[in-house]
Formats: structure tokens, sequence, C-alpha cells
């Protein structure tokens, strides 16, 4: 009954922790390669205007 609770709980842990070093990664990459561009700010308010409400 030990191991396999012993199992179960490394490979949770395992994907807990793989799915934080993904989140981490992907946001690093998100602000590496964001650029700001004050000219074409503007296009993108129609789209979060409704996520507002």
């Amino acid at each position: 009954m030990k191991k396999p609770f012993l199992r179960s709980l490394v490979v949770g842990l395992l994907f807990v922790l793989v799915y934080y070093a993904f989140q981490m990664i992907h946001g690093m990459m998100l602000t590496m390669n964001y650029v700001p561009d004050i000219a074409e700010s503007y296009e993108s308010v129609g789209a979060l205007q409704p996520k507002v409400h």
C-alpha cells in the first residue's frame, strides 16, 4: 500500500513541476519578445473591450 501512494505522489509532483516550469518558460518567452508599439496600440482596444465589462 505504501509503494503505490509514493509513486502517485511523485508523479503528481512531477506534473506540477513540469506545469510550472512550462508556465515560467512561456512567460519569459512572451516577455522577451514583447515590443511595445504606440502607433498601433489602439488597434487592440476593440479586442479587449468585451473583457473589461
